[in-house]
């Protein structure tokens, strides 16, 4: 289609594709620094200015509120950024599952970035969307002694659920999960799996009434934090219960028809707020 940029993921091994490229990154802060400073909108007779610190503030307090749940961290106004400061805020996000090395490479940067530029990164839970049927493909000797993969497959009953109320119902398929899948891995060459550490973080976030997406997530998170990586986590649905959510959803609703647009445009409002570039100018009229 004519119009679009063609993307294409890179091929070699260790490589990686962003866009807009890392050294753009200074320039696109001081800018959006910039529009925001720049702006005499008001929501709701309140000054965006004013909007926009509430939102930072109390979403860095609930993301901090969060991750103290299940790892120790350090304080914001320590050495993982000042909660009071204008330092730049990087914001993420993913569905809280497993997930891909591709997908994941975007926590690593995220991190990355945020220690780069005396930021604070952020990587929110997105458990509004539904979740599928949990399975995990993993590498695997085939019937002719090819190496094909092999699909494992351990609860199906949330399945189509938003992951904020996707529970385990019988516990005992989490606790048996990992031992074919490692038995397997081990059976082409991998020893010592990643699963081998997360399974067991799974399980104890599980025992603690916490949803399989949030599960999933701490026991994730748990590992970055361990190998250095310095980001707090919050899923959407905490977030969209604040209060600076609610003000700006009320603004932006009398301008928009109640719809699934709306609900879309509402969540990149938020983001928006809470530090990602738009065009103010378009917001005056």
């Amino acid at each position: 289609m004519s119009g679009y940029a063609v993307y294409r993921a890179p091929s070699e091994n260790r490589s990686r594709f962003c866009v807009p490229s890392l050294d753009q990154v200074p320039s696109l802060i001081d800018e959006n620094r910039l529009a925001f400073s720049d702006t005499s909108l008001h929501w709701l007779d309140i000054p965006l200015a004013s909007i926009r610190r509430w939102a930072r503030r109390e979403t860095l307090e609930m993301a901090i509120e969060h991750t103290r749940g299940y790892a120790p961290v350090a304080n914001a106004n320590g050495s993982w950024g000042d909660l009071a400061s204008d330092s730049p805020l990087f914001v993420s996000g993913h569905q809280p599952e497993l997930f891909h090395p591709g997908v994941w490479f975007k926590n690593f940067l995220l991190s990355s970035l945020a220690k780069r530029h005396s930021g604070i990164g952020v990587n929110v839970l997105v458990d509004y969307d539904l979740a599928r049927t949990f399975s995990l493909s993993v590498p695997s000797i085939s019937n002719d002694h090819g190496l094909g993969k092999k699909n494992f497959s351990i609860d199906d009953s949330f399945a189509n659920r938003p992951w904020e109320y996707t529970f385990a119902n019988e516990l005992s398929k989490w606790e048996n999960f990992p031992t074919p899948v490692i038995e397997d891995l081990e059976s082409v060459g991998i020893s010592n799996p990643l699963l081998s550490e997360l399974w067991p973080k799974v399980l104890h976030q599980i025992c603690q009434n916490r949803p399989v997406g949030e599960s999933l997530a701490a026991a994730r998170h748990s590992i970055e934090l361990s190998a250095g990586l310095r980001t707090f986590e919050l899923p959407f649905s905490k977030l969209a219960a604040s209060r600076s959510f609610h003000v700006s959803s009320a603004s932006y609703c009398t301008r928009l028809n109640r719809s699934m647009k709306a609900t879309t445009m509402l969540a990149m409002t938020t983001v928006a707020i809470i530090g990602s570039k738009i065009d103010c100018n378009r917001f005056r009229s």
